[in-house]
């Protein structure tokens, strides 16, 4: 009687360990947050025809994508920052950089960087450097970190000295210590470069911005030896970089599909990493 007691006994705590083993796992199923499959995105015009060919890839796996377009670089980090953006697509490192450490931001680009930006000095009016005339006037972006770049490319084809380093963490006018040709600078707004070369001499522009235009790079007369250091990516909060649907995002925009559309539609103004 004592032993089969004891059985009955063994046999209740089983079930009730097991019992609680389920519970458990419901709760934590329960618990679980449904993945995420409903998406925003941003991007701009330049970008969007690699985001339009990664799209129907997405759908095939069961995401809705939302696309947004900007016309404001910055306002493109800020909706990601604060939330009502999840990803984006349209922007180098060194632009993400600085948008972090001024807008004490947590954006992150994530790996595979996928083209590399290459920036030149256009002009409707010269053929080459030097036909530059005294006291030219040249168009450079106002945004910190294409304003470095342009500075940077000048200094680099010989046509501008720069301080050693620069007074405040990038390169602006006042770190000019010779320019021979005297020339005069005029800052404008990143997306309205191209629109300024009538009126000026030459613009420090993304080489891109002339694809989109549907320019070619044949009014280049000089170009950035740096390109290394801008590669463009997706980028999104650091809380989302794991993520399964960045995972799935970056596998999209990764492939074949994606790539052949770069291929054709920027014609040599970026270099595919992927």
């Amino acid at each position: 009687m004592k032993k089969y007691l004891r059985v009955m006994c063994l046999v209740i705590l089983v079930g009730a360990v097991m019992g609680l083993g389920g519970c458990s796992k419901s709760e934590e199923a329960a618990n679980t947050p449904p993945a995420k499959t409903n998406l925003k995105m941003a991007t701009n015009a330049n970008f969007q025809p690699v985001v339009d060919a990664m799209i129907p890839l997405m759908k095939a796996k069961g995401y809705t994508i939302e696309l947004l377009t900007f016309d404001d670089p910055l306002s493109i980090n800020v909706a990601t920052q604060e939330g009502s953006v999840d990803v984006n697509f349209y922007q180098h490192l060194p632009y993400l950089n600085k948008f972090n450490s001024s807008k004490n931001g947590t954006l992150v680009m994530v790996q595979l960087y996928l083209l590399v930006s290459k920036m030149g000095l256009f002009s409707n009016k010269h053929k080459s450097t030097d036909a530059l005339p005294e006291g030219a006037t040249i168009a450079i972006a106002m945004d910190a970190a294409n304003k470095d770049r342009g500075l940077r490319m000048l200094r680099d084809n010989g046509l501008l000295t720069l301080a050693e380093t620069p007074a405040s963490g990038a390169y602006t006018l006042v770190d000019i210590i010779d320019n021979p040709k005297k020339f005069k600078f005029v800052e404008v707004d990143l997306y309205q470069l191209l629109r300024t070369l009538d009126d000026v001499d030459a613009g420090a522009i993304n080489a891109s911005y002339l694809i989109a235009a549907g320019k070619d790079l044949s009014s280049g007369i000089c170009f950035s030896k740096d390109d290394d250091t801008f590669p463009c990516g997706v980028v999104v909060r650091e809380d989302n970089k794991d993520t399964q649907w960045i995972k799935d995002l970056m596998e999209c925009i990764t492939s074949d599909e994606c790539r052949n559309v770069a291929k054709e539609y920027y014609k040599g103004s970026f270099r595919i990493l992927f």
